[in-house]
């Protein structure tokens, strides 16, 4: 119930703040539906305290921008367990952002939101394992993260498996999965798996040869600035 009021809540604060501002009553409408966003977050609704957050941290709703106000509310919700606040939590742990770069604590929110299948903690978790940043590197357990990302359609996750795959890291050798999990990222618009497939096609690696479509990955990832593509283009 208190996530379909708080949800209720918000289409009205932003119906409100797009009706012209000489509108008091519209003005203390968006104040009041914003004191029972602020309502219910003291009261532990986790939806609530991570949109919150996310107001102070951006200066939303007519807030003051308040990055440690921020943090805090961050932190009720991921400890009240929302998945995106345990994932903006651990990322402000691991860069140092608005609290001490802690990496065991950035793993320890990342891996809490990785459970509740956030596809980006699982693949920034993954990364963590696999270098062994604030934890012991556990090649396996970074496989398995990226493997759980990719398959829920994070396409830097498939680009990475893709990578593992063509270079038999940490997996068997398989050019032909390979060039399936850039295909995946590519399709979305990953500039970096866009070339990477354009390489699978010039090579024929886990894939036929195709010169055309070669081109066409390369003139895709190069249109969105991706240095090698640009590059291989014009070696062409």
């Amino acid at each position: 119930m208190r996530g379909t009021v708080f949800c209720l809540a918000l289409v009205c604060v932003l119906v409100g703040a797009a009706q012209p501002a000489t509108s008091t009553v519209h003005a203390e409408n968006s104040c009041s539906r914003l004191d029972l966003a602020y309502d219910l977050a003291q009261g532990g609704d986790a939806e609530a305290q991570c949109w919150l957050a996310r107001q102070y941290e951006d200066g939303l709703c007519g807030l003051c921008k308040d990055d440690p106000l921020a943090v805090v509310w961050f932190k009720k919700a991921a400890q009240a367990g929302r998945a995106e606040a345990q994932f903006v939590l651990g990322m402000r742990y691991f860069f140092g952002l608005g609290v001490p770069q802690d990496l065991e604590q950035a793993v320890y929110w990342l891996h809490k939101a990785a459970q509740q299948n956030h596809a980006e903690a699982q693949y920034r978790l993954a990364g963590c394992l696999e270098d062994g940043l604030g934890t012991s590197a556990d090649k396996a357990a970074g496989v398995f993260w990226y493997t759980r990302s990719a398959e829920l359609g994070y396409p830097q996750a498939q680009n990475m498996l893709g990578i593992l795959c063509i270079k038999g890291m940490d997996v068997p050798r398989d050019a032909q999965a390979a060039a399936l999990w850039f295909q995946k990222a590519a399709v979305q618009g990953y500039a970096t798996a866009q070339f990477n497939l354009g390489c699978s096609y010039e090579k024929g690696e886990g894939i036929d040869k195709d010169r055309e479509k070669a081109l066409y990955w390369y003139g895709k990832a190069a249109r969105q600035g991706d240095a090698d593509a640009q590059a291989r283009l014009e070696a062409f």
